[in-house]
């Protein structure tokens, strides 16, 4: 007779994602998980084979809410250049918020392994790239509304403007003042005034 699973694996990512985005991937240990989670060791090798499993389970989740919802604005079906300009000046307000520091998962790993582990590297290269399509996207609309030139070049801006996101990310992790923050996202927005 199969046991019954006595957790709700979705309740467990987030606990296990909340250990991983404070501490990274290497200083989280499997006791961290078991307290954080409640989950026996059992429990998260039968369900994940691992830390590295659980980790891969939490980018998927990590992508699927926390993502989904950051990128909400510049993923709405009328982004356009106002949604943009939220985005980057959200940033200050997130150096200012108490869990600021924490930055962003993906950026995080991404420093952490950077292409030593291909599963994660997978990962997080989906991420930069659904974060450059997201600005393509919302920036090709800003062009048809005349929000910027004609001859403007989207798909570089995009990569720019994915690549000093990522940037600030990492400047949150590092606990850079919000002065500071803000002061890089007003410079990523005169990347639209090209």
């Amino acid at each position: 007779m199969a046991r019954t699973r006595a957790f709700e694996p979705e309740q467990a990512l987030d606990k296990a994602m909340a250990v991983f985005w404070q501490k990274g991937f290497s200083d989280t240990s499997i006791d961290d998980l078991v307290e954080a989670t409640g989950v026996s060791r059992y429990g998260l090798y039968s369900e994940w084979e691992g830390k590295h499993g659980l980790f891969l389970a939490v980018l998927d989740r990590y992508r699927d809410c926390q993502i989904k919802s950051v990128l909400a604005k510049i993923e709405a079906p009328d982004a356009s250049r106002p949604s943009v300009e939220g985005f980057f000046l959200s940033f200050a307000s997130t150096a200012k918020s108490k869990s600021g520091w924490m930055g962003c998962l993906f950026a995080n790993t991404a420093v952490e392994f950077g292409t030593a582990d291909s599963q994660v590297a997978s990962r997080v290269t989906q991420h930069f790239r659904r974060l450059e399509r997201s600005f393509a996207k919302a920036l090709a609309r800003a062009k048809e509304k005349g929000e910027v030139a004609s001859s403007f070049d989207e798909t570089s801006a995009a990569i720019i403007l994915a690549g000093i996101a990522q940037g600030l990310f990492v400047m949150l992790r590092a606990g850079e003042p919000a002065k500071k923050v803000r002061t890089v996202a007003e410079g990523a927005l005169q990347t639209l005034n090209s």
